[in-house]
Order: C-alpha cells, then structure tokens, then sequence
C-alpha cells in the first residue's frame, strides 16, 4: 500500500512539473511579445529561430567576412 501512495505522488510531481514548465514558456511568450496581437499571433506559428539581433547581425558580419552570402 505505502509503494502505490508513493507513486501516485510521484507522478503527481512529474505532471505539475510539466504544466509548470508549459506556463513558464507562455509567460516568456507573453512578456516578449510586442502586443496582443503579437502574441496571438506567435502562437499560431513555429517560434523565429532568435530574436536577438546583435548575434544575428555578428554571424552576418562573420559570413560576409569569410566570403559568403554577400549582399
């Protein structure tokens, strides 16, 4: 009896671990976005790759540097 009390309440800990995990990930969506609409919007489709744009303007600078996709 103790042995299934224990793993009732283990898998009671692995699923609020997981739903912990998913609202964490809407709430970084939430606070990136620009607006509702934006967020709205970003829900619907796959996440960009990066929204930073300083490293994606450094690897840019980098592949033009070494001679590819030059614009």
């Amino acid at each position: 009896m103790p042995d299934i009390i224990i793993f009732i309440l283990l898998a009671i800990l692995v699923l609020q671990a997981i739903l912990h995990a998913r609202e964490r990930k809407d709430l970084y969506n939430r606070l990136m976005a620009r607006d509702l609409r934006d967020y709205v919007a970003n829900q619907s489709r796959e996440p960009p790759k990066s929204r930073n744009f300083v490293r994606k303007g450094i690897e840019r600078g980098y592949e033009m540097m070494e001679g590819g996709d030059e614009q």
